[in-house]
């Protein structure tokens, strides 16, 4: 005979095995709304042409950077590679099999779309499980039937805009403030800031403002995060960014003095005469 284990011990594996069920249900749930956005609207738009095309540089130009479409178009202010090199690390073995198939070059845009939008839904399930610890089931499913049911967040998930690089380590930020892990809260704040979007500066630094306030985080232990991690990041940036960009850059850093000190973020894209 088969004893069954008491109510009080098999309780806990049942609502283990019902959540980690519900929580795959959610990420098929986001996963499906961004396929479809992704599937039915493939094509670029005019603000993804230099991440777009930098991707194809990378997977198919590789280490030969006079071919690199960015050295004769380079637009009104430079943009890092980091976001597309990470990407076309991912896409490089998908695109080259399709290439030993024969199968049309356009495909290749739904992969690197495809790996985009994985690298968002990762940091976006990082997020939630932080949202559902700290709030409980029921917020973590209203997250996810908003998130998956309204067009603009879903949409933009596999377009290469900065504003998308910079989303992702942004929803890893807000993870491990909710986690609170310091450390790695401030590391991936410096990717977003000082990589991909440096206005995020003022969204991020108000989390950094509460810990202080709050004394869950020291001045001291804070500069001991921040100074080493922002040297890195920016001395990553600068050194990878230089070498596409033929010469000493900080993207975004040229980026924010263009569009706050200088004024002429209106110099974007063009005026036609009505």
């Amino acid at each position: 005979m088969i004893r069954r284990p008491p109510r009080s011990t098999l309780f806990p594996y049942t609502t283990l095995f019902r959540s980690r069920h519900l929580t795959m249900y959610e990420d098929i749930a986001l996963g499906f709304a961004a396929a479809v956005h992704l599937f039915l609207c493939p094509f670029t738009k005019v603000e993804e042409s230099f991440n777009m095309q930098a991707m194809h540089d990378l997977i198919y130009h590789r280490s030969n950077l006079s071919q690199y479409d960015h050295l004769e178009f380079p637009g009104v202010v430079p943009r890092s590679f980091l976001g597309p090199i990470a990407v076309s690390f991912v896409s490089s073995p998908f695109v080259a099999l399709l290439g030993v198939l024969r199968v049309n070059k356009f495909v290749s845009q739904y992969v690197v779309r495809i790996v985009l939008t994985s690298f968002v839904l990762i940091a976006l399930r990082k997020f939630r499980l932080s949202v559902e610890r700290s709030f409980g089931r029921g917020v973590s499913l209203w997250f996810v039937a908003i998130a998956s049911s309204q067009f603009h967040f879903i949409y933009y998930m596999s377009r290469p805009l900065p504003n998308i690089f910079g989303l992702i380590p942004s929803l890893v930020a807000s993870h491990y403030w909710m986690e609170q892990k310091h450390l790695r809260f401030v590391a991936a704040s410096g990717v977003a800031v000082i990589v991909f979007r440096s206005e995020l500066l003022v969204f991020l630094g108000l989390m950094v403002l509460i810990e202080l306030q709050s004394r869950r985080l020291s001045i001291t232990a804070l500069m001991k995060y921040s100074l080493p991690v922002a040297g890195a990041i920016l001395g990553l940036t600068v050194l990878v960014d230089s070498l596409f960009w033929r010469r000493i850059v900080w993207p975004e850093g040229e980026v924010f003095w263009f569009n706050v000190f200088l004024n002429k973020s209106s110099e974007w894209g063009v005026s036609f005469l009505l």
